[in-house]
């Protein structure tokens, strides 16, 4: 009994590469970016709130007046990101891998591939499933630029039977160069 090779990208990072090759992001990878810091802005109201409290008990409702606040600086939050991450670009490159993946307990290690230069793209946020990486593969990465730094959306081996389905698609570049002419 032979044994199969074990296939390098999951069914979820096929499902993100089909999507992201046409500039696009998917459901689950646009409510991650666009959530990211509500969790932040939570921990930071909770210890506002306590403080503000005791002035805002002279009022006559001051949970709904804090609730509400706590809503719109959500809402303003989130729309805000939205309406930015609408008009991101969605880059493509091929880079090579000289390090293989870092050890599942090693979650806190940034992805590092290069390109045909020698220059490190370092990905220290991911917005895909953790891959799978070989020293010496090429692959095809999709991924956004955010302040100075990338965040991965996608990436497949070059050489796998299914990488011609992952290369960007008309669509890709229609997208790239309106977007990038908004920013």
């Amino acid at each position: 009994m032979t044994k199969l090779p074990r296939d390098t990208v999951v069914p979820e990072m096929r499902e993100r590469l089909l999507t992201n090759r046409t500039g696009k992001l998917t459901p689950a990878q646009w409510v991650d970016v666009v959530m990211q810091p509500v969790i932040t802005l939570l921990v930071l109201m909770i210890p506002a709130t306590v403080v503000l409290w005791t002035r805002l008990a002279l009022l006559l409702r001051p949970g709904l007046l804090v609730l509400g606040i706590i809503t719109a600086v959500l809402l303003v939050t989130l729309v805000a990101r939205a309406v930015r991450y609408a008009r991101t670009p969605v880059h493509y490159t091929t880079l090579e891998a000289k390090a293989g993946s870092a050890p599942f307990w090693m979650f806190w290690k940034p992805v590092r591939l290069y390109d045909e230069t020698g220059n490190a793209l370092i990905f220290r946020k991911r917005l895909s499933p953790r891959p799978i990486i070989t020293p010496g593969r090429r692959y095809q990465v999709y991924y956004l630029k955010e302040a100075g730094e990338n965040i991965l959306l996608s990436l497949g081996p070059t050489d796998h039977p299914d990488a011609a389905q992952w290369e960007p698609d008309r669509f890709f570049q229609t997208r790239h160069k309106r977007r990038t002419q908004q920013e």
